[in-house]
């Protein structure tokens, strides 16, 4: 089909070319100049359909082919801006749910709270629970006067003031209120001006026999105590857990309920006195006649599963957990300080290594430097000395052996190594070229491998049996215009390098 129709075009074409060429207006009826403009036109097409609008046109295959590779790495590109316009976008999701959760959990352990009342009340220690015959809550329940009430009253429901349960928290008053502690109100029948606390309490806070002219800080505050669901509590030493070992039969949940059921509300930091005396069938040994063991809470958990620093005890049913002894966990602490000061050993040995093995790659390449540098410095010497004569030609007479050609001098030269270097010199040079022929050869210390280095050239003693001076030729002095004829310098001299 392509061929037939550039065939037809083809056709048309020489047909308006004899058409224009004859003008037979009687076979195309139209003007001449129309003629020739659908013929340049038809002409045009048809020399582009064939040359460049093939099936098979290599070009339009390239265009094609490109404009493919484009469209795939434009899709490419796309996806990829998708991909990393996601992965943004989730990790700054992920970013604002960190800070919710850092914000939530920092507000829910600050948990702001407020004084609504405070006083400083006398101390007075007296058991009154125990002689009513109350058998729960009473380590911790405090007799207030009936002014607290009163002002327990004129707050709202909202604050938790009228709740049959209202906590207190007390502090000694000569003692920052950190050191404090909540407490449940038995009644409000005590004296004004005072409080009574249990023994218990009493111990609790810190007070000693003769104590009870003391002044106790007594505040309610707004903060309300939420339901204890889960604590955790920690043996003071390894003894407790070798008891229970020794005596399978001791019911530790019942004693641990027992204890928690003393008090109205529960501290991180508390102490308690685990007493097994009552719950053990008999004695395993004879040294072993202590059953009462202090455990620490370290933890606790109010309903919802939310950690908190106290939390009430009162018509809750609270799940216990032991953690390790705290001598097992200052053996553990005991132990990873071990390892981190070994890991720290072994680091700053590593580090001592890779740093000796750095300064000795640095000496090697200093040392490298400064071979390369009096390489080149040598180099440069030589390049400066003057062109050596040719040596004299070989001949049967002895004594034109010995001899030397005129204008031309044979230069030993003994350097501090015990080395000896020869050349020859025209009588003409400059004596300058002794010296630099000698840093050619030889290097001073690592500062002193310059041109300038200062030293001498001394020769001792005559040659053929002639007496001659000592002769002393300086690096400073010496460097200058004067030939080694002038300057008295004559074949077969030796010189000695000396530092000065």
């Amino acid at each position: 089909m392509r061929v037939l129709l550039i065939s037809f075009e083809a056709y048309l074409c020489v047909c308006l070319q004899l058409c224009v060429r004859k003008s037979d207006a009687r076979i195309f009826p139209f003007p001449l100049a129309a003629l020739r403009f659908v013929r340049r036109q038809v002409l045009s097409l048809s020399t582009r359909r064939m040359f460049f609008g093939g099936l098979n046109d290599p070009s339009e295959k390239l265009r094609k082919e490109q404009k493919k590779e484009m469209e795939k790495k434009r899709s490419k590109a796309t996806a990829a801006a998708r991909g990393r316009l996601r992965e943004g976008e989730q990790q700054r999701e992920t970013n604002r749910n960190t800070n919710a959760e850092t914000k939530t959990k920092s507000k829910k352990k600050e948990k702001r709270y407020e004084v609504l009342w405070k006083a400083e009340l006398r101390v007075c220690v007296e058991d009154v629970a125990l002689k009513r015959g109350i058998r729960t809550r009473r380590e911790d329940k405090i007799q207030l006067p009936a002014s607290a009430l009163r002002m327990l009253e004129r707050f709202d429901d909202e604050m938790g003031a009228r709740q049959p349960n209202a906590f207190f928290y007390v502090s000694r008053v000569d003692e920052d209120e950190d050191k404090g502690c909540y407490c449940a109100a038995l009644d409000y029948q005590a004296e004004e001006d005072s409080v009574v606390i249990p023994t218990d309490l009493y111990k609790r806070l810190g007070y000693s026999s003769g104590d009870e002219k003391n002044l106790l800080r007594v505040e309610f505050r707004s903060r309300a105590l939420e339901k204890c669901e889960w604590v955790k509590l920690q043996p003071k030493s390894n003894e407790f857990s070798k008891f229970l070992t020794r005596h399978p039969e001791a019911d530790v949940k019942m004693v641990l309920e027992n204890v928690l059921v003393q008090r109205s509300c529960v501290h991180v930091g508390d102490v308690f006195e685990v007493d097994f005396s009552g719950f053990v069938s008999s004695v395993s040994s004879p040294s072993e006649s202590k059953f009462v063991f202090e455990l620490k809470v370290v933890s606790l958990k109010v309903e919802g599963g939310e950690e908190d620093i106290v939390a009430s005890l009162i018509e809750t049913d609270v799940e216990v957990d032991l953690a390790p002894s705290l001598e097992h966990d200052e053996v553990v602490e005991r132990i990873d300080t071990l390892n981190r000061n070994d890991e720290e050993e072994k680091r700053k040995e590593k580090e001592k290594k890779l740093a000796e093995a750095r300064e000795a790659r640095r000496r090697i390449e200093r040392n490298e430097e400064r071979k390369e540098k009096l390489r080149r410095f040598r180099e440069a010497m030589a390049k400066k000395l003057p062109l050596e004569p040719p040596p004299p030609l070989a001949s049967s007479s002895s004594t034109l052996k010995t001899a030397t050609t005129n204008n031309v001098v044979r230069i030993r030269i003994s350097l501090p190594t015990g080395e000896a270097i020869d050349r020859r010199f025209y009588d003409t040079d400059d004596v300058s070229s002794l010296f630099d022929f000698v840093l050619a050869s030889y290097s001073f210390e690592e500062e002193e491998d310059k041109e300038d280095s200062d030293f001498c050239l001394v020769t001792r003693g005559g040659r053929f049996g002639e007496e001659k001076k000592k002769r002393i030729y300086r690096s400073s002095s010496n460097r200058s215009s004067s030939s080694l004829g002038a300057a008295g310098v004559a074949s077969g001299d030796v010189f000695f390098v000396e530092k000065l």
